[in-house]
């Protein structure tokens, strides 16, 4: 057992659910990821107000997103399992650098080597497989007994229904197993490294005690209006909290380019101008290029939480041009991190709903400084690597004291 078969990715019943549930019922997941969010947190920052604790960014994120994201597909208590924890975390992180490192070899080299780079990721993937077969044989079993009724809303139970429609031969629990650790791996990796720029990109900021200050007076404001902010009506309500994180994705994206596509076989892709595209060509986007685009953004090295709610507040905070909200799950030609066309990504919206939870969790609950200087980017390839290095020290905020 290691990776998932590349037939279950021909096959993507994984990515229904995502389209099916994730996209249209993300809201429903709202509670519980603060719920999540909360147990998480307090483990991994603490509660003391007075002494600061030293923590390292990355590790923190890490840890707090594959929490959120195991406890919305498999829910409790195996979302808090250690080991699980840590092994679908590192598994995610050695997937995606190996990917990587797997694009830039000459095609030639790619199926000799590739196996090689893929191992560490194989005995990762192996770990997490060893503890989520016996889980989900359990609950299929449950699942047949109760006909489906009386079953907690996950993503595992979704996937259970959804592979009940695709025939027998798909019901079976290493199959299922291996469903769920794919998107593990594309939920936990890349939104972790969101949120690692999201707080460094917020408190490195000069602007950092104005911009947590209206982050503040807006959560109090929408949970005085919605009894708390365990809703997604409420959390859609956070334009401050949702610019503040569309405005890190922009200016620290994941990678220089976007994801490469390749021309299909037996079609030319005629891009006008006297341009045509043979098959099998590859094709990409400049990621860093469009989003530091002085055309597209004024100032667009410099970090602005709120450049994209600003031109909307108003006295009700809802003007005639409300409707026109560039919010973070709107993707156009100027903002490409969830992608663009038929290809853009379907879980964005339970995504930026997780970022946003978790953004105004840290902000209403912690003081948050830097320790030392901020850790500047590095590229490996096309990727840009997430700062592994940098240390903040955090402590309990209490509410009238700064």
């Amino acid at each position: 057992m290691g990776d998932p078969d590349y037939g279950l990715f021909k096959n993507a019943i994984q990515f229904d659910v995502v389209r099916k549930h994730m996209q249209k019922d993300y809201g429903f997941f709202a509670a519980s990821t603060a719920e999540e969010l909360d147990d998480v947190f307090r483990h991994l920052l603490g509660v003391d107000s007075v002494l600061w604790k030293p923590v390292n960014v990355w590790d923190t994120c890490l840890k707090a997103i594959s929490r959120t994201a195991n406890r919305a597909l498999i829910g409790l208590p195996l979302c808090r399992n250690e080991t699980l924890l840590e092994q679908s975390s590192l598994y995610a992180k050695m997937v995606f650098q190996g990917a990587t490192l797997i694009g830039a070899l000459p095609s030639f080299l790619r199926p000799l080597l590739g196996p090689i780079v893929g191992l560490t990721s194989k005995r990762y993937g192996a770990s997490c497989r060893e503890i989520l077969v016996p889980y989900v044989e359990e609950i299929l079993n449950e699942w047949h007994t109760k006909k489906g009724v009386s079953m907690p809303n996950d993503g595992l139970q979704w996937m259970i229904e959804q592979c009940e429609k695709g025939g027998r031969t798909t019901v079976e629990a290493d199959t299922i197993a291996q469903r769920l650790l794919i998107l593990q791996l594309v939920s936990i990796y890349t939104t972790a490294y969101a949120l690692t720029n999201i707080i460094i990109n917020l408190y490195s900021s000069k602007q950092k005690d104005i911009f947590v200050a209206g982050i503040r007076e807006e959560c109090n404001r929408v949970s005085r209006e919605h009894g708390g902010l365990s809703t997604g009506e409420a959390i859609d309500k956070l334009y401050r909290a949702d610019s503040a994180v569309r405005e890190s994705m922009r200016i620290s994206p994941f990678s220089i380019i976007a994801p490469i596509r390749i021309v299909s076989p037996g079609k030319s892709l005629i891009l006008g101008n006297g341009i045509v595209l043979p098959p099998g060509t590859r094709v990409s986007a400049p990621f860093q290029g469009v989003h530091h685009d002085s055309r597209h953004y004024e100032n667009p090295l410099q970090y602005d939480a709120f450049r994209f709610s600003r031109k909307f507040e108003g006295p009700s905070d809802a003007g005639p041009h409300a409707g026109e909200r560039e919010l973070n799950v709107t993707v156009s030609k100027s903002f490409l991190t969830f992608g663009y066309g038929k290809h853009v990504c379907p879980g964005r919206w339970y995504t930026s709903q997780t970022l946003k939870q978790a953004l105004v969790y840290l902000v209403q609950n912690y003081e948050i400084e830097f320790i030392g200087e901020r850790e500047e980017p590095e590229a490996f390839l096309n990727a840009v690597m997430p700062p592994m290095k940098t240390q903040i020290k955090v402590r309990r905020w209490v509410k009238g004291t700064g």
